[in-house]
């Protein structure tokens, strides 16, 4: 069995994790651990965290779910990562971080741009939460408007979260987020979001 570490932003991706990323795992001989780190403000303490965690533990993997929208910027690779393409910019960042810490058995990956952006897989999952029709047609134009749920955009005010939030004010990050995303279900979200694939696609070849 490979145990696996994941240094993740805060409870929507713990619960995220545990509720919906382990049981899938559990058959294929994955173990998963989510380590919350209840948001990031400074990289210093990420590569701290992070080399902790690989050389206190070298037979494990340590993997990272943050946003790439609320990295510091600091971050290496952060200000210079091209900006033509998203996911030459990710994998631009992630590479940088990786050769930052510089443990071998750290495997970096950030989410573009946050992960509600995984809850725009599948938006009719959102009439779970009981939306009404004038609400679910907002999220339905916003889904449309981008080619992928990975390129809405990296914004204060037009994040993934924020945009949720602008049509469904009540919305709780945690519960609503795994009501919403278990309705989605990992094989959609997979389709949908070509570098949270490859992510998934690493573990599983591990």
């Amino acid at each position: 069995m490979v145990r696996i570490k994941i240094y993740c932003e805060g409870p929507s991706e713990e619960s995220f994790i545990n509720r919906i990323m382990i049981p899938y795992f559990s058959g294929r001989q994955l173990y998963l651990t989510a380590i919350p780190c209840n948001g990031v403000s400074k990289y210093s303490r990420i590569r701290r965290d992070i080399r902790d965690y690989c050389r206190s533990d070298q037979g494990a993997i340590v993997t990272t779910m943050l946003d790439y929208y609320g990295l510091p910027s600091e971050t290496p690779g952060y200000r210079e990562a091209p900006k033509d393409d998203i996911y030459r910019m990710v994998e631009f960042v992630e590479r940088k971080m990786a050769e930052d810490i510089g443990e071998v058995n750290f495997y970096p990956n950030l989410l573009l741009h946050e992960y509600e952006m995984l809850l725009f897989s599948d938006v009719d999952a959102f009439a779970f939460c009981d939306l009404n029709k004038r609400q679910m047609d907002a999220l339905r134009e916003i889904s449309e408007s981008f080619s992928t749920p990975e390129h809405i955009n990296n914004s204060p005010n037009t994040a993934p979260s924020k945009r949720i939030l602008k049509i469904f004010e009540d919305y709780d990050k945690v519960p609503d987020g795994y009501k919403i995303a278990k309705n989605i279900g990992l094989h959609t979200m997979r389709e949908k979001c070509r570098h949270f694939d490859a992510w998934l696609c690493r573990l599983e070849n591990l």
